[in-house]
């Protein structure tokens, strides 16, 4: 049964990154943001393979095990009969993108959150459990629901009231663009997640590091750090941090600089009006995410364009997203890479 219906939105306005505007990723971008309908199911069931960690599979049934294709992203996987019971109204707010990752966090099953707001949701179902889920939903003062944990690849749960919004399998990544219901869940994390604790002081210019990603990694570190070093920049694996102490590194930060990656949408928690947003795009492979998060919460963005070890540089004006070109390593021009730092710093 449909009980709500979300209309769409003009498209956000967003301005156009000087050093990079004429990207793949920017001049393709959709900034509409998308209309969505939200069901509930009474007895629902959600069967889930858990076998590849890196692809999790689910599906959604009714009771009798039917599919349906409304809210569902194909994987007709058939429900066990015996199932674990979730009583109290529960919503679902995951979506293909099962693996942590903050930014689909934060921006997507987040914002998911807020377009169920209204109704008498008693806790929200994710496919995973990780400790950043359980800070940022206890910070908000929501409640996650316990997942018994998969013991065997598939899991059948079954539920008394099951809502869930057609945005899981047909939404427009960040955040439906930021819709304002978005911007008012993540205004409210970024207010009560304001730390006032003891200074970290590691400085107003911050890099993320991306050690221990195996993607995306800058062959030539030793061009990119003398280039850091001249402006200023002190390095942050933000992995080593908390959830709290990334927070405060990015409230003391004036500039935050990065390769494409999810560490980047720490800059949401930004406390400066002149706060800074630059991006290092890889040339073959990324998406408009952080020049749309920037023009959300009205801070200056930028973006250079990196290098490929083996490709040209193709013509933007034909290109698209490709994902097996999605994890290949990069490098700089350094002179190029210093212009970009004079222009934005």
């Amino acid at each position: 049964m449909k009980v709500k219906s979300i209309s769409a939105m003009e498209p956000m306005v967003a301005e156009l990154p000087k050093s990079a505007s004429e990207y793949y990723a920017i001049t393709t971008a959709d900034l509409s943001r998308i209309a969505a309908d939200v069901y509930c199911i009474e007895d629902a069931l959600i069967t889930i393979d858990y076998s590849l960690w890196h692809n999790i599979k689910y599906s959604i049934a009714d009771k009798h095990g039917n599919w349906l294709p409304e809210i569902n992203i194909h994987d007709e996987i058939a429900p066990l009969f015996n199932t674990v019971k979730v009583t109290g109204n529960v919503a679902f707010v995951d979506d293909r993108f099962a693996v942590f990752n903050i930014c689909h966090f934060l921006f997507d099953k987040l914002g998911r959150v807020a377009e169920l707001d209204g109704l008498a949701i008693d806790s929200y179902f994710l496919l995973l459990d990780h400790p950043y889920y359980n800070q940022v939903f206890s910070i908000l003062g929501l409640n996650k629901t316990d997942l018994e944990n998969a013991t065997e690849n598939i899991i059948t749960y079954s539920f008394e009231k099951l809502y869930v919004s057609t945005s899981t399998c047909r939404f427009r990544h960040p955040g439906f663009n930021f819709r304002p219901e978005v911007m008012g869940i993540l205004s409210e994390l970024k207010s009560k997640s304001a730390i006032d604790q003891q200074e970290l002081d590691l400085g107003k210019r911050i890099y993320i590091d991306r050690k221990g990603t195996a993607a995306r990694d800058i062959v030539n570190q030793d061009a990119l750090n003398a280039v850091l070093d001249k402006y200023g920049f002190v390095s942050v694996i933000f992995e080593d941090f908390g959830f709290s102490e990334q927070v405060k590194i990015v409230q003391e930060a004036e500039i935050l600089l990065g390769v494409h990656g999810a560490g980047m949408s720490n800059a949401m928690f930004c406390d400066s009006a002149d706060f800074k947003l630059l991006e290092i795009f890889p040339p073959m492979c990324a998406t408009s995410d952080y020049w749309k998060l920037a023009s959300a919460f009205n801070v200056h963005y930028d973006a250079y364009i990196a290098y490929d070890l083996e490709m040209p540089r193709p013509d933007y004006s034909t290109w698209q997203h490709n994902v097996k070109y999605n994890r290949r390593n990069i490098l700089i021009d350094q002179e190029e890479f210093d212009r970009f730092l004079a222009l934005n710093t």
